[in-house]
C-alpha cells in the first residue's frame, strides 16, 4: 500500500481503524502494517453501532440485530501517527454494507448534507469545534483552584498542556488559542476551521488526543458538560461559516435562521443527555434561549467579532461531531431552500427581559428535545429511516439508563467515557 511505504509512515506497526458510534463513543480495532499491506479487510458487527454510552448491547428498536456486518474502510488520506502512542497510528475510517457506503455511517451522513449543500447551492460549509474540559486527578480532585484565564492555571498545568498542544499540531491541526476557564482545572482549546468532515474527523482526534496526554500525565481529561455541579459547565461550542459568504449575505442570513428554526430538535442531537441539561441553564454562558445576537453570549446563536462565521453554544462534547455537524447543515439548507428571515438580533440577556419579551427556553430536559426530534420532518428526511431509526433507540436506552441512575451515577458512569 503506497501510503504505507512512505519514509515518514517507516516507524508505524499497528494501525487503529477508527469510528465513532450513534453514542459518540470513539471505537477503534487496530491492524498490524503487514496485516494492511496483505489487503486486511476490518468487520465489526452492524449491530455494534446502535449501541448506546451507557452499555454495549444491540438495541431490537434499533432496526439492527447480532445478524450481519460492516466493513470499516479507511479513508486513507486520514492516516495520522500518533505523538501519544508510538509506532501507532490512526486512520479514520468509513462504513460499507455489501460494498456500498452505509446508511448509518456517520462520515457519509456528513458527506451526504455537504453534497446537498454544494449542488444545490454552490456552497461550502467550514466549521470548527471549540472545546472546553476539565483536567482532574483520578479521584475526582481537581488540578488548581483558578479562575478565568488564569495565568497561574496555565503555569500550573504547562507540562501537560504542552504535550496536548504539540500532539494536536503533530495531527495537522490548527491550534488558535488555549487558556483556562471559569472553573478549576477547566481549560478551553479552540481549533481553526476544516471543511465540515475534517472539522468531525478534528473533533474525534482532540478529544481521543486530549485523554491519552492526560492519562501519560497522571491526569483524566473529563469532556462532560456539567461533571462538577458546583462549578461551571463545558461546552463544545460549534463555529459554521459558508466559505465566501460574509455574515451580510442574505444566504449566511438565511442558512443562520432555519439552524434557529429548527433548534429545539437539534438539541437532541448537539446536547441530548440529561447531564447536557444540567448546564443549558440562564446566566451561564451556554445559549439557554432560542435567540441569536451580534457578540451576545447568553444567545444561542451568535456572531462574533470576525463577521465570516457564526456559533453554535448549544453544544457539547456528548455529541457525535458528524451527526452535529450534517444536521446543522440540513437545518441551514431548508432556511436557504424557505428564505426563512432572522428575527431582530438580541443586544441583552434574554433572561433579564420582561417575561413578555423574552425569547423562548430552548428545552429545558433531554427527553423534550427528543419529542423535539421525533416530529421534526426536516430532519428525519435528512437522517433518512433507517439512521433515525437507529439514533432515536440509542438517545431513548441512555435517557431511560441515565434517569434511573440519576445525577450523581451519570456522572460516575459517563466520566471515563466523555
Amino acid at each position: 500500500m503506497d501510503v504505507l511505504n512512505a519514509p515518514e509512515a517507516a516507524s508505524i506497526r499497528a494501525i487503529r481503524a477508527t469510528w465513532c458510534d450513534l453514542g459518540n463513543q470513539i471505537r477503534a480495532k487496530a491492524v498490524h502494517r503487514e496485516g494492511w499491506a496483505r489487503g486486511f479487510e476490518v468487520f465489526i458487527a452492524a449491530g455494534a453501532q446502535g449501541a448506546p454510552a451507557t452499555a454495549d448491547m444491540v438495541l431490537p428498536e434499533s432496526g439492527l440485530t447480532p445478524v450481519g456486518e460492516v466493513a470499516l474502510v479507511p479513508d486513507w488520506s486520514t492516516l495520522q501517527a500518533l505523538p501519544y502512542a508510538p509506532a501507532h497510528a490512526r486512520v479514520l475510517a468509513d462504513m460499507h454494507h455489501q460494498g456500498k457506503p452505509w446508511s448509518l455511517c456517520p462520515r457519509g451522513f456528513v458527506r451526504r448534507q455537504q453534497g446537498r449543500l454544494h449542488e444545490r447551492h454552490g456552497l461550502k460549509l467550514t466549521a470548527a469545534f471549540e472545546n472546553e474540559f476539565y483536567l482532574h486527578h483520578p479521584d475526582g480532585s481537581q488540578v488548581d483552584e483558578s479562575n478565568f484565564a488564569s495565568v497561574y492555571a496555565l503555569n500550573r498545568s504547562r507540562p501537560v498542556l504542552d504535550e496536548l498542544l504539540e500532539a494536536l499540531v503533530a495531527q495537522r491541526m490548527s491550534v488558535q488559542q488555549f487558556h483556562a476557564e471559569a472553573g478549576p482545572g477547566q481549560f478551553e482549546i479552540s481549533i481553526g476551521h476544516a471543511e465540515g468532515l475534517a472539522a468531525a474527523d478534528h473533533q474525534v482526534a482532540l478529544r481521543e488526543t486530549a485523554h491519552a496526554v492526560a492519562e501519560r500525565h497522571g491526569l483524566r481529561a473529563n469532556f462532560l458538560p456539567k461533571p462538577f455541579p458546583a462549578q461551571a459547565g463545558s461546552g463544545c461550542h460549534l463555529h459554521l461559516g459558508l466559505e465566501g459568504l460574509s455574515a451580510d449575505d442574505p444566504r449566511f442570513r438565511h442558512f443562520m435562521a432555519g439552524i434557529l428554526q429548527h433548534l429545539d430538535a437539534l438539541l437532541a442531537i448537539t446536547a441530548g443527555l440529561p447531564i447536557s441539561h444540567r448546564r443549558l441553564v440562564p446566566n451561564s454562558w451556554s445559549g439557554a434561549f432560542r435567540c441569536w445576537g451580534i457578540q451576545n453570549r447568553e444567545a444561542a446563536l451568535r456572531l462574533p467579532a470576525s463577521p465570516g462565521h457564526f456559533e453554535v453554544k448549544a453544544v457539547d462534547a456528548t455529541a457525535n461531531p458528524y451527526l452535529a455537524i450534517g444536521a446543522m447543515v440540513a437545518c441551514g439548507l431548508d432556511g436557504l431552500e424557505r428564505r426563512l428571515e432572522l428575527p431582530p438580533g438580541l443586544e441583552s440577556d434574554p433572561a433579564t427581559l420582561p417575561e413578555a419579551d423574552r425569547p423562548p427556553r430552548l428545552p429545558t430536559t433531554a427527553g423534550q428535545a427528543l419529542q423535539e426530534l421525533e416530529r421534526n420532518a426536516v430532519l428525519a428526511e435528512a437522517l433518512g429511516p433507517e439512521l433515525r431509526q437507529a439514533f432515536l433507540a440509542v438517545r431513548r436506552a441512555e435517557l431511560a439508563r441515565l434517569e434511573e441512575l440519576g445525577p450523581e451515577g451519570e456522572v460516575r458512569l459517563l466520566a471515563g467515557r466523555f
